[in-house]
């Protein structure tokens, strides 16, 4: 059978992966990049959760929270394990995009230079006009909010105010009409 291999259209055979033109002995791609000291940190926790139970997941939120709260003392060790992937890669790091960009001349580098950060200060631009946008409509409906509970409260006011003259119009009552049975029955 054949298979294709990190995306390119190498055929290669499954029972012999050694027959791409690839460098890897394995039939993969070589590794060009290498795993930062959060990255090394994450695959440690990984492999202790392996140890407990292979199907558990990895809470990521949970791993950067506690990545971001180590002190850099203790991200040392990582960093290190990091940095000897890298030195481990030697000249394949990041061996395609050198290739590639010794091919593109200066001007070029220049003119996609440009036009990234033409495109990148543009998609800022309308974050920045999306968030005042959002904020400005949750302002107003917050304000739309506040208005229908002040309106409400008003109302609720008014009420308790009428209730209180109802209470104590019932109040004058019952004492009147207490008083008029005892007038009654002195008599």
């Amino acid at each position: 059978a054949d298979w294709v291999v990190g995306g390119t259209n190498v055929p290669i055979d499954k029972d012999n992966p050694s027959s791409t033109d690839c460098e890897g002995s394995d039939g993969e791609l070589p590794k060009q990049g290498y795993a930062n000291g959060h990255l090394q940190f994450l695959r440690y926790k990984r492999s202790q959760l392996d140890q407990l139970d292979p199907k558990l997941k990895i809470e990521l939120v949970q791993v950067r929270a506690e990545w971001d709260g180590l002190a850099d003392s203790d991200k040392e060790p990582f960093h290190k394990l990091a940095q000897e992937e890298k030195d481990s890669l030697g000249d394949n790091f990041k061996k395609d995009y050198r290739e590639k960009i010794s091919q593109i001349s200066p001007e070029e580098r220049k003119r996609r230079k440009i036009e990234s950060d033409r495109k990148y200060r543009s998609k800022i631009k309308e974050e920045n006009a999306r968030k005042v946008n959002e904020e400005k409509f949750c302002a107003v409906k917050f304000e739309e909010i506040l208005e229908k509970k002040d309106l409400k409260l008003k109302g609720l006011i008014v009420k308790n105010e009428s209730l209180k003259i109802k209470l104590s119009q019932l109040k004058i009552e019952s004492s009147v009409a207490a008083l008029a049975s005892k007038f009654n029955m002195n008599q």
